[in-house]
């Protein structure tokens, strides 16, 4: 299984993620790092498949963030749960030392 690497953060925002068909979903963030997110939501996501998340913390980042990414993992957690890791890439990674 795919583990990022550095520091994660707990969050219990709501992301909105979308799809190369441009399919919008929304998901449970679970936590974030420098390198990406672990999302939780009740719809499946392919690995290795580019998406588009949207989220906010407004205790962290003054601003929304809106990363491209990969899914690196997926699995059914549950009948109608799934949780999955998203990787920006290490040429798109998020300052998690400043405000962005």
């Amino acid at each position: 299984m795919y583990r990022r690497s550095g520091e994660r953060f707990e969050a219990t925002s709501s992301a909105v993620v979308t799809t190369d068909c441009n399919r919008q979903e929304r998901f449970m963030l679970k936590d974030v790092s420098c390198r990406g997110v672990g999302i939780v939501g009740y719809h499946p996501l392919q690995i290795a498949d580019r998406v588009l998340i949207n989220f906010q913390i407004p205790s962290v980042f003054n601003q929304p963030i809106r990363k491209n990414a990969k899914v690196a993992w997926s699995k059914q957690i549950n009948a109608d749960l799934w949780e999955a890791g998203l990787d920006f890439g290490l040429d798109n990674t998020l300052s998690l030392l400043s405000p962005q």
